[in-house]
């Protein structure tokens, strides 16, 4: 598969669930920007947002984002 897949929505909807199961079926990798924000920051987003409030949440999701796009071009 070239082309990867971006699932969306609110929190605890099946987005990991739904990832790791296509994840399988296309035999292709997962990734959750939520593993890669913790990566990152050495937090997870949970802590960020209760800790630094949601712009500094949006700004390492942001940041998460563009990594994997740099990452997956290369």
């Amino acid at each position: 598969m070239s082309q990867g897949i971006i699932l969306m929505g609110i929190k605890h909807c099946g987005k990991s669930t739904l990832g790791n199961l296509l994840s399988k079926q296309f035999h292709s990798p997962f990734y959750d920007t939520d593993d890669v924000i913790t990566e990152m920051t050495g937090c997870s987003p949970r802590q960020i947002y209760q800790e630094q409030g949601p712009q500094a949440f949006m700004e390492a999701e942001a940041a998460a984002c563009d990594y994997l796009t740099r990452y997956l071009a290369a």
